[in-house]
């Protein structure tokens, strides 16, 4: 999974992913992107022309990190609930010959920390608003695949606190750049292959001078149309920061880049009875190797209506 990170004491550095939230005592822990993996490799497809209403409810688990040989180290219990709402506008008008769009997104999350004793940290109990984001989509459909590229903003102006244990905001500005592709087996479109590729770049923290290194996320999938509403696949992930942090607060060894690689089941099931074009997605990750970063599972539903 993606972007949490936890610092227990001023030794223990504890990374999962897919979350996006920060944890810090007495010393900052290592920052990661807020590019957070979802359900679009199992079907890269733009949606078509139309306004959609989107709310994400992921939830995280962990209790193990890894050190930079990947040997797994004791960590806190950790559990967190995500909300994320989500619009979305496709142009009936596309630009070169496309389909052309953009979405906005908020975010919060309520965790759940119990360290188990190790002082000096205590229990705690948080809910956390994160960082709006704001993207573009440009994407083409033709018979056998189709292809969309995306450039995202995440603003770092969500509720970050030095006085907290756990923050849902990064304090930094990130910027996104996406490229995706699905391919169609046959002629039904009722087997894909999807592949997406986001690199991700990001400021200097303003609590901090920190600057969190560059990170590329690939994510992979197939999915197979069972019926006409139900459509069943798998996922795979793996994220890497590819350079190091910088800036004189950094207080790990910055060669240690962090990376995880996941993977599990999804699916996607139409809600005609509710509205056409409405539907979840329901989808689970599971760590399975990790690099200074936590190891923990994921559960992701996500509900879509259009409007």
């Amino acid at each position: 999974m993606k972007n949490l990170v936890i610092n227990i004491s001023i030794a223990l550095t504890i990374l999962l992913s897919n979350t996006g939230l920060v944890f810090a005592s007495s010393l900052m822990a290592q920052p990661m992107g807020h590019y957070n993996i979802g359900p679009n490799a199992i079907n890269g497809a733009m949606n078509p022309p139309g306004d959609y209403f989107l709310i994400a409810l992921p939830y995280y688990t962990f209790d193990k990190s890894t050190k930079n040989s990947g040997d797994l180290t004791p960590g806190p219990d950790f559990n967190a609930a995500v909300v994320t709402l989500r619009y979305i506008h496709m142009f009936k008008q596309g630009l070169l010959g496309g389909t052309t769009g953009f979405n906005v997104a908020a975010t919060a999350a309520y965790t759940a920390t119990k360290f188990n004793g190790s002082a000096p940290l205590k229990d705690e109990y948080t809910m956390s608003i994160g960082d709006p984001s704001i993207e573009f989509m440009q994407g083409w459909m033709f018979d056998k695949f189709a292809i969309s590229t995306r450039a995202g903003l995440f603003a770092g102006i969500g509720n970050y606190s030095k006085a907290r244990a756990s923050n849902y905001a990064k304090d930094f500005w990130s910027f996104d750049f996406q490229l995706r592709g699905t391919y169609w087996l046959d002629k039904n479109r009722d087997l894909s292959l999807s592949l997406m590729e986001t690199y991700e770049t990001s400021t200097k923290m303003s609590s901090y001078d920190i600057k969190p290194g560059d990170n590329l996320t690939t994510e992979a999938g197939f999915g197979y149309q069972l019926t006409p509403n139900f459509n069943l696949g798998g996922t795979v992930y793996n994220v890497q920061q590819i350079t190091k942090d910088s800036g004189s607060d950094v207080g790990w060894n910055k060669d240690n880049l962090y990376g995880a690689t996941g993977i599990g089941p999804a699916s996607r099931i139409m809600l005609p009875f509710i509205k056409p074009g409405a539907f979840v997605n329901i989808l689970w990750w599971h760590d399975i190797e990790a690099r200074n970063h936590a190891k923990g599972d994921m559960v992701f539903t996500e509900f879509a209506i259009p409007f």
